[in-house]
């Protein structure tokens, strides 16, 4: 299992729908994190008690959903076997 316990997202240029998850979801409860951002905006957030978000074995993806420009994802996660 991955725990996050930080996570950054911030866009570099250009306007961007930014999505951190588990499985590639972007609308369903494995979504982390998502947000419209612009250059320059962005998000920084920390969980004091460190969630797997109900996933088991999933990849933890990010992806720009829309727009165009550069970005930038920082992560901080601890890692154990499934829960």
């Amino acid at each position: 299992g991955i725990y996050i316990n930080a996570l950054t997202l911030t866009a570099m240029s250009g306007t961007l729908d930014m999505c951190l998850s588990y499985s590639l979801g972007s609308t369903t409860n494995q979504v982390v994190e998502r947000g419209y951002f612009v250059p320059g905006g962005g998000i920084a957030k920390s969980f004091p008690h460190p969630s797997y978000y109900g996933t088991a074995n999933a990849a933890l993806t990010y992806q720009i959903l829309s727009g165009a420009g550069t970005a930038s994802w920082s992560v901080t996660y601890t890692s154990k076997g499934t829960p």
